[in-house]
This record gives structure tokens, sequence and C-alpha cells, in this order.
């Protein structure tokens, strides 16, 4: 694989997003769905850290759901409660399934935290009928320096393939941005 060979990436994950409606019991709202490779995911972004209830992945249940914490909290659910999922498949068809909440994440965006529903890759490519399919690779590097070289030499690599490549300065500018702005403010107050 191009990204197992590609030096300074330290680790990649694949991932698919959706929307859809999210019901525990008699209450119901917008999520949205996030397909992953739990031990990829892991291995980049140490999604096990960010666990603050149950085994998340780790089990053995069928269909297993994380939620954020807000989304939890919106939903009154807990460990074991059984979520039901309604969208639309890629196909035009109903996407719904019922999965077991096994855990209860908080990854640092509230915002996020309210909306985010983590299934299974296969899970979420089974119910959106996007077998095979994914929307995002997200990669690590070894040194935040080596993100623009690491980007030229993907972008060289993927050239006409009609994929993109984009650093975290670009698809979290406006994050970027603030963070700049305070480091500035730093300077100036010292």
């Amino acid at each position: 694989r191009m990204l197992d060979r590609t030096k300074h990436i330290s680790g990649w994950t694949p991932r698919l997003f959706a929307y859809g409606l999210g019901s525990v019991g008699d209450r119901s709202t917008a999520i949205r769905i996030i397909g992953i490779d739990p031990v990829r995911e892991n291995r980049t972004t140490h999604f096990r850290n960010k666990l603050k209830e149950g085994a998340g992945f780790a089990g053995k249940t069928h269909h297993p759901a994380v939620l954020g914490a807000g989304l939890a909290r919106q939903l009154h659910a807990g460990l074991g409660d059984e979520l039901a999922i309604v969208s639309q498949g890629a196909d035009g068809s109903i996407a719904d399934d019922a999965y077991t909440v096994t855990g209860i994440v908080e990854s640092g965006d509230p915002n996020a935290d309210r909306m985010d529903c983590y299934l299974r890759l296969s899970d979420a490519q089974e119910l959106m009928v996007l077998k095979g399919r994914i929307h995002e690779i997200a990669i690590t590097v070894d040194k935040l320096k080596q993100v623009g070289s690491v980007t030229a030499q993907l972008r060289s690599s993927l050239k006409n393939t009609g994929l993109t490549v984009q650093p975290w300065q670009e698809f979290a500018a406006s994050f970027y941005r603030a963070m700049e702005a305070d480091k500035n403010g730093n300077w100036i107050t010292l």
C-alpha cells in the first residue's frame, strides 16, 4: 500500500460519513454517522483514549455504536441501550437498523460530541449501501513539520486520480487561523 510505504506517515485510517436520525426509546435527534475501522482509528488518533464509558468496539456485540457524550445526554442513552438509525442509502433506499450503545466518547469538541455516532466501518457501509467505499482517509505524520512534504508527495502520487489531499491547515482552516492568532497574541504579550 502506498500509504504504508510513504516516509513520515505514522498512521492512517479510513472513514465514512453520513447523516440520519437516531432514536433511543421515544427520544430522537439528528446524528452524524461516522464509520471507522476501530483498530486503525485507535492507532492513528488514539480513539480508545477518548472513551469515557463502556468497551467501545472491543467486545463482541453485534452492531455496536459509540456515541458522543452530548448525543448520549440528548437521547438519554446509556450502555446497552438500543439505538435505531434511519437515513437514506446511497441507492435511494431507506437505510435503517438497530445498534447497541457500547461506549460514550468525549472527543474534546463539544459540538461534534452532540451529533457524532461511531459505527464499525463495515456496519456503516452496509447501512448506507456503500460496500467497500469510504469518504476520507485521515493520516498522521511523525512530526508536524513533515505535513508539507508528505502533502506534496501524496498530491504528486495521486495526480489525475480525482482524489484530493488536504493538510489540516486547509480542512480545519478556521481552527488553524484561531491558533495562529492566539500564538501571535502571545508574542505581543511577551
